[in-house]
Order: structure tokens, then sequence, then C-alpha cells
């Protein structure tokens, strides 16, 4: 039999994946319906050993229902409350159905699990899926509510601008995932909730405070950066003495109604730079940068509530808010980029220098100012290592362990109930940074290389300032080709988180074979000697037939 790529293998076994996948997901059913007694179901009436047992009959095999038991339980991220990560799945498409394809990524909302299932075939054709499990503060699926996802993500960074704060929304992800589309409809819910309640033909009513909105939309290219509200006139990236950014030559337009803001973000967005790939006829081979910046009235200066010496000192300044949408540019297929010319490699190589500078940017920012304390531990050859880590952390390992000798007291597996237990939430995104750290100075001395970059130097502000809030929304396929890029879209965004061993996990699960299917897969070099001869002698006919 021919050797199969690892695309061509997941078509090939395809009922064996989603064979695979169906148990996954029928082990988490299992286990809610187990834990949950407000559901009453029977299985709520079980105790836990009982509904294991439960889960090892439903497999068949008592070494892949341990690895399934072991991920039941949903991840849940490091708190970072100026960081949050989310992930939106798009539908399977009716023609990739039609070549094959099927549903690799499993987004449980209620839960808020993320699971990437990776099917794989071995030499010998027998198969096994990994399944890859990531923390995430909020999962949407291919069928979620639109305005629902909305509010939970853009209201609280609205909200922060409107009162005078900065905030980011990032979209990453592969190209054909839904990254742009995702952002105009972010665009729109913004345009509506800066308007809302406004009357469109008397935006200044009196007695009606109002807010200024003025917008600034940039596209980085190739080391460059163009002004999109100003016929892609080419700006510069600026830094003045106290380490301000300023875009020199950018255009600021003040939209007064929702109607002038969206027509604005529209005609810029057709001057964007888009390119045709195999996923999507229109690619944004580049970064666009929109901002908003809000500047409303102070409540100060209204007569009730301003002071008497504000009222000698003049007009109260209005508080200004910044709020940054940026779509940024997808990534590839390996066999696309060699079909790229000199200019498209370029810009496949900037594209990739910035992606991988904006996580360093995260991951420094993330790990800076973490408080320390000195950890001591002993391995197996009784060497003592010393090493820095975030304070809290021996608290939390030594609760883990008693948990796990607890369990194992009762009977319970002890080692998945301490893998279970040693991911404390309360535990410091940080952590992993300061593994090999040998000293406090060393574990702090972490380096943010936004200058790197003018997509990055243009979004210091979230590095920077503690008070910034950013939210960064993977978009992924679920279509078993993507499989590699789904898994490198949500590994880059945990690894922003500066933890990425903390917010992943996986197991791997062998496939069932039918007694027809290892008939058929059998290696070689199993093969019994009147196969091998029927095979030689059947090729040999064939030869004298051909000449």
């Amino acid at each position: 039999m021919a050797n199969l790529s690892i695309r061509s293998a997941r078509r090939e076994f395809a009922m064996r994946f989603e064979e695979a996948i169906a148990k996954f997901n029928g082990v988490c059913e299992i286990d809610r319906l187990n834990r949950d007694e407000k559901l009453h179901s029977m299985l709520s009436r079980l105790p836990n050993e009982m509904a294991r047992r439960v889960v090892r009959f439903y497999i068949g095999n008592a070494d892949a229902a341990r690895e399934l038991i072991s991920m039941v339980q949903p991840l849940r991220p490091p708190p970072a409350a100026q960081f949050e990560i989310f992930v939106r799945k798009r539908p399977l498409w009716d023609s990739e159905r039609a070549e094959g394809e099927y549903d690799a990524l499993t987004i449980d909302e209620v839960s808020g699990r993320c699971v990437v299932h990776d099917g794989k075939a071995a030499r010998d054709m027998s198969t096994y899926t990994v399944h890859r499990e990531y923390a995430l503060d909020g999962v949407y699926g291919a069928t979620t509510d639109e305005a629902r996802m909305l509010s939970q993500i853009v209201d609280p960074l609205y909200e922060l601008a409107r009162k005078g704060g900065h905030a980011s929304l990032i979209s990453f992800g592969q190209t054909g995932t839904g990254k742009t589309h995702t952002t105009n409809a972010m665009q729109r819910y913004l345009a509506h909730r800066l308007f809302e309640g406004q009357v469109e033909a008397d935006a200044s009513a009196e007695g009606q405070p109002t807010l200024e909105v003025s917008l600034e939309i940039f596209e980085l290219r190739e080391k460059k950066a163009y002004d999109l509200l100003n016929a892609r006139k080419q700006v510069r990236l600026v830094t003045d003495a106290d380490e301000q950014v300023h875009v020199l030559g950018g255009t600021r337009l003040v939209c007064r109604s929702r109607a002038a803001l969206l027509q604005a973000v529209a005609a810029a967005h057709a001057l964007r730079s888009v390119a045709a790939t195999e996923r999507n006829a229109q690619s944004s081979r580049s970064h666009c940068v929109s901002r908003l910046r809000l500047v409303a009235p102070n409540p100060a200066a209204n007569g009730a509530l301003r002071s008497a010496e504000a009222s000698v000192a003049g007009a109260v300044e209005p508080v200004t808010g910044l709020l940054t949408l940026v779509d940024l540019a997808g990534s590839e297929r390996n066999y696309e980029t060699t079909q790229h010319d000199a200019r498209a490699t370029r810009e496949s190589a900037d594209i990739n220098t910035s992606l991988q500078t904006l996580k360093e940017c995260f991951r420094a920012t993330i790990n800076q100012d973490v408080e320390l304390e000195t950890f001591v531990e002993q391995d197996q050859d009784e060497v003592v290592w010393t090493r820095a880590v975030p304070k809290g952390y021996s608290a939390a390992l030594k609760a883990a362990q008693a948990a796990a000798a607890h369990a194992k007291a009762l009977g319970a597996d002890g080692e998945s109930t301490y893998n279970g237990l040693a991911f404390n939430p309360a535990k410091p995104a940080a952590l992993m940074n300061f593994a090999l750290a040998k000293e406090a100075s060393c574990a702090r001395s972490l380096h943010m290389p936004y200058r790197r970059h003018q997509l990055t130097l243009l979004l210091k502000d979230c590095f920077v300032n503690p008070a910034h809030r950013t939210a960064v929304l993977a978009c992924c396929s679920p279509s078993a080709t993507d499989v590699e890029h789904t898994i490198r879209t949500l590994n880059q965004v945990c690894q922003m988180r500066g933890a990425e061993e903390e917010v992943s996990r996986q197991a791997r699960v062998e496939c069932t074979r039918t007694a027809a299917e290892m008939e058929v897969y059998l290696p070689f070099v199993k093969w019994k000697p009147d196969k091998a001869s029927s095979i030689v002698v059947h090729d040999v006919e064939n030869v004298v037939l051909n000449h």
C-alpha cells in the first residue's frame, strides 16, 4: 500500500478518527451526568468509581479509558485580568464535507472546553488520536449567537475606553477562518454601541452629552505603514522623548454618526491589500489596525458636579479613551508558500516576524513584576536544585501532593488525581518561564522587543501600560485538513499567557481496528509466506502479460 501523507491518512481513516472523537465526547458526557445531580440522571446516583467502570465498559479498553478520564474536567486558564483569550470556531463547509473532511475541533460553550482531535497513522497503518485541550477564557462554536459573543468580548473593552481607559481587541488565526468577517462584525457592533440612543439627524441635542469619536486605520505590510483613510499614503511611526509612539502624517477622521463611521471603515477596508490563496480568494496579506479615540465630557464639568475650584480654573479636561482593533494577517499552508514569488516570500517572512514578536511581547508583559520565592527540590539522584518560582507555588504543590496521597489512601488513582489537582487556577501564569531560572534577578530580566516590528510598536501601550486591557480572539477551522494550523494558532495564543504548559494538555488514544482492517493493513514484515508468494506470482504474471 502506498505511503500516505498526514492529511491523506486523515481522510483514509476518517471513520476511525470520527469514532475516537465520538468516544471522547461520550466520556465527557458520562462524567457530566455523573457529577451534576440537578440533571436527575441515573449516572448521578453512581459513586465515582462505578462511573469510571461505566467509562471503561463504554470504551472497551482500560488504557484508553484511563487517558480519557484524565481529561474529563475542563482546563481553566490562570487569572489574568488584563489579558484574555477567546476562540471562535467557523462552521465546516459543505464543500469540505463533500471532500471527505470531518469536524476535528470540539467546542463546548457550557463547560468552556476546547479540544483539537489530531488523528495520526503509524507506518504499520495503526492509527491513534491525540486529543489536545486548551484552557481559554471563552469559547464560541459554529452555531453560537454572534450578538452574545460580541457583547461578552467587546462590551468590557468598550466600557473601559468610554471611561478614559485603553483597550485592544486582536483577531488571530489561519487564513480562511473568518478573522476579517469577525472583525467587521465587531466594528458594526461598536458603531451601534458608540451611537446607541443617538438620533442620527440630531447627534448633539441640547442637554445630551455627546461622545466625539475619531477614527484611524492603518495597514502594516512589508515593514511599512499605510494610511487607509488617505488613499494608502505611507506614514511613519516615530517615538518622542517621552517614549510615546506617534503616527507621522496619519489621518484622524471625526465621525459624528453610526453611518459615517461604518462608511469610513468600509472605504478603508476596500483599500486593503489582499491576495488569493487556496483557502480564501480574498485573503488579507497584511495587518490592519483600527483605532477609535473616544472623547467624552468629564462628569465634573456638569453644573451640579463642578467644583468652585474647577470653575475658577476654567474648563475641565474631557475624558479620552482609546479602543484598538487589530485584524492580523493569516497563516498559510506550507505547500502554498512554495508557490510564492520573491515579494510574497518577503511578505510571509515579515508576517512571521511580526507574529513572533507579538507573542514575545505579551509573554514578557504577563511575566513582569512577579513576586518570587526560592523553591528547593531533590531529584531521584538526591541532587538538590534551587530555583526561583512565583510566590505561592510551593504551597500549591504541597496541597496537590496531599490531595493525591489522600485519594490514593481511599483507593483512587493517586497519580491521575495529582495530575488533575496540580493545575491550580490560583497559581501565577508566569510559572513556566521561571522554571529554569537560578536567581530571581535572572528571572526578572525579560526582554520586551516591541521595537522589532511596527505592529508591536503601534501596540506598545498593550505591553507597558498596566491598566491596558487586551482580548485576543483566535479564529479556528474545524476541518481535519487544517488541524496543524488550528494547533499552531491555539499554541501561540496560549504562549502569550507565558505558561503554555499550564493552559494545555493532551491524551493519546489508540483507535480501534476491525479484523478486516487489520488484515488489509497488515505490515509486510508480518505477512505469511503463502501471502507473500501469491503477491510475487501475481506481479510476475502481470509483467508477462504486459510484454
